[in-house]
């Protein structure tokens, strides 16, 4: 019996120090685990969601350098298009957008409001049913509902006809900004004009191939192969957070002081930057 003594005592204590080590591990959906939870990555039917504008033009990667997501907000402009989007998933979806008779059971899905008259609210219900587990909650149901309005305002309402100050993030220590104010086109068109991050930058977005889509908290511009303004090809989207403050991707041809307002697509590259608002 000696002779296994050892192996057996050596086993004993590697097994002690195996549990051991389970005991002071840090995984709550490890079931050898101390602190493990069973209820971990269980949860309760929730129907709340969010808004989004869609807007008609957004940024392209190969063209401005960067892409844009849809801003989250409960105002729109008039014309552009809402998507809404269950904040959770669920096994049913039931969505009800304010007398219109039809009903969707996507978890998200878009519309347009076009033929609502501005200002007035229309409010978007969600219901969704999910099997909640007994055991971690007792008292919760299967079901959840949650409802919010939806507003349409028109364009010139738009809070990002503004002017931001703020910095590059290429040149954190001289003041920029970042303006649109309505003017009215030689065409007789209402436009905007465009203004900032160039000293000199100053262009009516009707002049050339200009793009431009305005949101009620979002905004997406491309003078890319413009020439006149001297904006250099500037594009940008920005968005103005819940906490009201202004941040934009660019894309730009590089600047320099003693420039002429003059650059070349061909020769010169596009580069990308980030514009911020200081805090008010």
């Amino acid at each position: 019996m000696k002779k296994y003594r050892i192996p057996i005592v050596v086993l004993a204590v590697l097994a002690a120090f195996s549990l051991q080590t389970c005991k002071h591990c840090n995984d709550p959906t490890n079931p050898d685990c101390a602190n493990y939870d069973p209820c971990w990555d269980q949860t309760q039917a929730d129907a709340s969601f969010t808004i989004y504008e869609v807007l008609q033009e957004m940024p392209i990667q190969r063209l401005n350098g960067f892409t844009g997501e849809d801003a989250a907000t409960d105002t729109i402009i008039n014309w552009n298009t809402a998507r809404f989007k269950a904040d959770f998933e669920a096994e049913y979806y039931e969505w009800r957008v304010g007398d219109d008779p039809r009903v969707w059971n996507t978890r998200e899905f878009t519309l347009k409001f076009r033929s609502i008259p501005t200002y007035f609210p229309v409010e978007v219900s969600l219901k969704v049913y999910k099997p909640t587990n007994r055991s971690c909650f007792p008292n919760s149901n299967d079901t959840a509902e949650f409802r919010r309005s939806i507003v349409t305002v028109p364009q010139d309402s738009s809070l990002m006809i503004n002017r931001f100050e703020g910095y590059l993030e290429s040149d954190p220590n001289r003041l920029n900004f970042f303006e649109l104010e309505p003017e009215q086109h030689s065409s007789g068109r209402e436009s905007f004009r465009l203004k900032g991050i160039f000293p000199k930058c100053s262009l009516n977005l009707e002049e050339g191939p200009s793009t431009y889509a305005f949101g009620y908290r979002s905004v997406f511009i491309s003078t890319r192969g413009i020439g006149v303004g001297c904006c250099f090809h500037l594009s940008g989207y920005g968005v103005l957070s819940n906490n009201n403050r202004f941040e934009m991707e660019v894309g730009m041809l590089p600047f320099n002081p003693s420039d002429s307002c003059s650059s070349s697509l061909l020769n010169d590259p596009y580069l990308n930057d980030v514009f911020t608002e200081t805090n008010q």
